[in-house]
């Protein structure tokens, strides 16, 4: 699928219509489900707003359950290009764009235990075959976003404002990669064919997350 650059679109919006345009920029900061960021707003027109932004946020979780210590790390870091269009020169915006996805979880489980297995594709293995696992999830790198919001930072006679994104990134199925170097079974071809066998169920099992929920919100001040 390509996709159209909504800079060049803005660019496109600015040109087409040099009677409307205006001068309006913002900055500021915000918190979401795709971590915190920072943003940049620019009014091209009335009726289009123009926002460039990162967003960055990491997690991570030790903990030990059921004989299996794990180690899990959730990092949040994507760059969004997006188009604002306010169809009633107000507050109210439909918004579509880009959003280059570096977001990923990185998890590493470890049996705490020489009498405890793990399941993995359709085999159980002990501790001595199979000691640790690592798994790695990403998403497509390029991502549309669509959504709807409240607010228009660069509004004439606006100084500091709040503004409220609900949208949702189409960012693909999951890639799961799974890998395991410690065990006496780990470099075997049957084990490797049952890992495959994990890494399909669990895409399976991740497949509703191809599409995922934004909520935003942000305070921004006009220059």
């Amino acid at each position: 699928m390509k996709f159209v650059s909504p800079i060049f679109l803005l660019l496109a919006l600015s040109v087409s219509c040099p009677e409307i345009r205006a001068e309006g920029v913002s900055a500021g900061v915000k918190l979401s489900t795709l971590g915190a960021g920072l943003e940049v707003t620019k009014s091209f027109s009335k009726y289009f707003n123009g926002r460039v932004g990162l967003n960055y946020l990491t997690y991570d979780y030790n903990g030990v359950e059921t004989d299996m210590e794990y180690d899990i790390e959730l990092k949040l870091s994507s760059v969004n290009a997006l188009v604002d269009w306010l169809p009633f020169e107000g507050i109210f915006h439909v918004t579509g764009g880009i959003l280059f996805n570096n977001n990923e979880l990185n998890a590493v489980g470890v049996l705490t235990s020489s009498k405890m297995y793990t399941e993995i594709g359709d085999g159980r293995y002990t501790y001595e075959e199979v000691e640790e696992l690592a798994g790695n999830i990403t998403f497509n790198k390029t991502a549309l976003y669509w959504g709807l919001g409240w607010g228009n930072p660069v509004m004439k006679g606006s100084g500091l404002s709040v503004c409220l994104d609900l949208g949702v990134v189409m960012q693909g199925s999951p890639k799961v990669d799974l890998s395991s170097t410690k065990g006496t079974i780990v470099n075997t071809p049957v084990f490797q064919q049952e890992l495959s066998k994990e890494e399909d169920e669990l895409e399976n099992e991740l497949e509703d997350f191809k599409l995922y929920p934004v909520i935003s919100v942000g305070i921004n001040y006009q220059f």
